[in-house]
C-alpha cells in the first residue's frame, strides 16, 4: 500500500460528500492508497452519508467526542500505507494529488515530507486566493513517510506546523489542494472578500 489518507469527521454532513468524492476520483490507482474515515460520534447525519461510502473506506466511529487529535492519532495507527496524509472533511484536493506527492517521495528519498500550494475556498467553489505552503503552511495536505511520524495522546505533528521546521519537507508549487474557509471551520478564520 502507497498511500493512506486519514479523515477526521465532526459534524461535517454538509462538506465530506465533497471530500471523499475528490479522493475517490484520484490518478492514482485505487489499490495504491487507502482512505480511513474517523467519525467523531458525529450528531449530525455524517453517519448516514459515509454509508454510501462503505465499499470504498476504511470507517471507524467513536464512541464519544474525543477530539480531532485522538482521531488523527487512531488514523496513523490503523494507517497501513509507507506514506500518510491527512484530508480534513471540508476540504478537496486535485485529482493528481496522491499521485504527485507520494511520487516526489518515492523518487526523493532525502525529504521527509512534501506539501503542495493550495487555494483557500468558499462553501461556492470560490477561489480566494492562492497560498505559498512554505510561507503560510497548513497541517493538512503534507505527505509524510510514515517512519518521520511520531505521535503521543498529547502532542502530534499534524496539529502543528511548527514541527515541520524540524523536517526537510518539499513544497510542490502547485495548488493540489483546496482549504474551505466557512463559519464552522475549525480554524475559525473565514476570510472576508
Amino acid at each position: 500500500m502507497r498511500v493512506s489518507v486519514i479523515v477526521t469527521n465532526y459534524n461535517y454532513s454538509h462538506y465530506i460528500g465533497k471530500a471523499l468524492r475528490s479522493l475517490l476520483d484520484q490518478s492514482l490507482r485505487t489499490e495504491d492508497y487507502e482512505i480511513i474515515v474517523l467519525d467523531d460520534n458525529s450528531g449530525d447525519i455524517s453517519m448516514k452519508l459515509l454509508e454510501a461510502y462503505l465499499d470504498s473506506i476504511r470507517l471507524i466511529r467513536a464512541d464519544e467526542h474525543k477530539g480531532n487529535l485522538a482521531l488523527c492519532n487512531e488514523g496513523f495507527r490503523r494507517a497501513r500505507g509507507q506514506f500518510v496524509v491527512r484530508v480534513d472533511a471540508d476540504d478537496y484536493v486535485n485529482r493528481n494529488f496522491l499521485e504527485l506527492e507520494s511520487m516526489f517521495l518515492i523518487e526523493n528519498k532525502e525529504f521527509d515530507a512534501v506539501s503542495c500550494d493550495y487555494y483557500k475556498v468558499d462553501t461556492q467553489g470560490n477561489r480566494w486566493g492562492r497560498y505559498d505552503a512554505s510561507i503560510e503552511p497548513i497541517a493538512c495536505g503534507v505527505m509524510f513517510r510514515r517512519e518521520m511520524l511520531f505521535y503521543d495522546d498529547d502532542a502530534h505533528i499534524w496539529d502543528d506546523v511548527d514541527c515541520l521546521k524540524h523536517l526537510n519537507v518539499y513544497r510542490i508549487p502547485l495548488p493540489l489542494y483546496r482549504y474551505l474557509q466557512h463559519s464552522e471551520s475549525l480554524t475559525h478564520k473565514v476570510v472576508s472578500v
